[in-house]
């Protein structure tokens, strides 16, 4: 039988204020957590650490192994951590972020217990997906409600730093039975058996503070119950961390003006595993902003105005929680057929600003003809500029260059976040069609808007090609 503690005691490696600028189955279960034990060890050993960092290791790898061991409802062996450090599409994970995901068989009949710690991020987001990799259920951190004795650190004036930081969730099929002393705003649903024979699990943790790992602290615990009894466990439906498992579709981003790079949202049925707060509508779009870049000459980008973020890389002991933002997160990352490294993206505090509050950005295609005197000039004019500059992608077969935009769990008072831009669903037709007017412009995010150029070497360094981008 399983006993619910939601008491959620816990503890957290302390952490310093640091001045940063704003910124299948393997045989045998012995070997299999000896192996993901020596790679935790050493991906441990190549973080930034805290002050006593050889208890958080201690403390993780020790629980991996008490999950693991001979309980077959520990789902562990099947969940991993992913912390990319290069990407290729059609991966397009972001760089600042921490993933812990695990495909499981959907046999209704088996629901999950979640216990963790809300991260030392910005963000902690948990989303369902159905067998196409479509949003079924999500929920964020501000959305959840923590243990008995324990706080919320997403929640205004909460202490960002507590220690008592735990809270349980539970994942079940629709009329199963939920524990009690487990909140509502903490129980997702998974799909139906009859539209999903699996279902991908996926928690997000972005920007974290420093001195931790991009998941933010340590992984929850996820075990399989009944779902006519969640006091009994149940066998863990893991399916491994198969790659070929995961759901893949080919896109053709929009190009309706020569020269120009604009902004569209990508509809939901094309974009397998995209981040959200609610069920991914048939005709609905993601909150991504893509477009589609060069592959030989340079691509000038402008945020005209960078939304209004939250800093968690200064606090002390005596900072809290403050919704004094307009969005939570804000990124932009280059994509596309060549491999790129954590150099093609830029986000939050690192993202450089004009007085004005815009931001510019140029990227460099890999391979590129630039010559040494050349790309010498242009990191001299992009320092001198306070521009952000980024390798993109290459020429590619299947897929060409694009840049996402990312920003966040934007305020419910916020009406400019990329939400804001017309959404081309499935029911207008191929998304490579749509047409400027949906497309991010002043009409539709106001000052907050994004859209950019292609310019040679010398129309950059002339100015000639930012003078292009001067607001509408």
């Amino acid at each position: 039988m399983i006993q619910y503690d939601l008491s959620g005691t816990s503890t957290r490696a302390q952490t310093e204020a640091h001045g940063l600028t704003h910124k299948k189955l393997l045989p045998s279960h012995k070997m299999l957590a000896a192996s993901l034990l020596l790679v935790m060890l050493l991906t441990a050993a190549c973080q930034p650490v805290p002050r006593d960092p050889g208890s958080r290791v201690r403390e993780a790898a020790q629980g991996f192994v008490d999950q693991v061991g001979s309980d077959p409802s520990s789902c562990a062996r099947d969940f991993r951590v992913i912390e990319p450090n290069l990407t290729r599409t059609p991966q397009q994970m972001d760089f600042n972020a921490g993933y812990y995901q695990g495909i499981m068989q959907n046999t209704g009949d088996v629901s999950f217990v979640v216990k963790g710690q809300f991260p030392n991020s910005i963000l902690l987001s948990w989303v369902i997906y159905d067998a196409n990799g479509q949003i079924y259920s999500a929920v964020n951190d501000q959305e959840l409600t923590p243990d008995v004795g324990n706080v919320n650190p997403f929640l205004p004036g909460v202490d960002v730093l507590a220690a008592n930081r735990s809270y349980t969730a539970f994942f079940m099929p629709e009329g199963a039975v939920a524990p009690e002393g487990i909140a509502a705003s903490n129980v997702l649903t998974l799909p139906p058996v009859s539209t999903s024979d699996r279902i991908y699990i996926t928690m997000r943790s972005y920007w974290s503070q420093p001195g931790y790992p991009r998941v933010g602290g340590p992984t929850p615990t996820i075990q399989a119950v009944s779902a006519a009894d969640p006091t009994q466990p149940a066998t863990c439906p893991g399916l491994g961390l198969d790659e070929d498992l995961f759901p893949l579709a080919p896109f053709t981003i929009p190009t309706p003006e020569s020269g120009r790079i604009l902004f569209f949202r990508p509809p939901n049925h094309i974009i397998p595993m995209a981040d959200g707060t609610k069920t991914a509508e048939p005709n609905g779009c993601t909150g991504y902003g893509m477009a589609q870049l060069s592959d030989t000459d340079l691509n000038v980008i402008k945020l005209h105005k960078v939304p209004v973020f939250p800093d968690n890389q200064n606090l002390t002991e005596s900072s809290v929680w403050s919704n004094d933002f307009e969005v939570r997160y804000v990124g932009l990352e280059a994509n596309g057929a060549s491999l790129l490294g954590p150099r093609s993206d830029i986000a939050m505090n690192d993202l450089k600003q004009q007085a004005d509050g815009s931001a510019l950005l140029v990227t460099i295609p890999r391979p590129s003809d630039l010559s040494a005197k050349e790309r010498l000039a242009l990191l001299e004019k992009a320092r001198a500029n306070n521009w952000n500059i980024m390798p993109s992608a290459g020429e590619g077969a299947q897929v060409a260059p694009f840049l996402t935009y990312r920003n966040k769990l934007a305020d419910a008072s916020f009406p400019y976040s990329i939400t804001a831009i017309p959404c081309f669903g499935s029911d207008l037709g191929e998304w490579s069609e749509a047409t400027i007017d949906y497309a991010s412009s002043p009409e539709n995010m106001g000052e907050y808007y994004i859209d950019g150029v292609i310019c040679t070497i010398d129309e950059v360094l002339d100015d000639s090609c930012v003078q292009q981008l001067a607001n509408e």
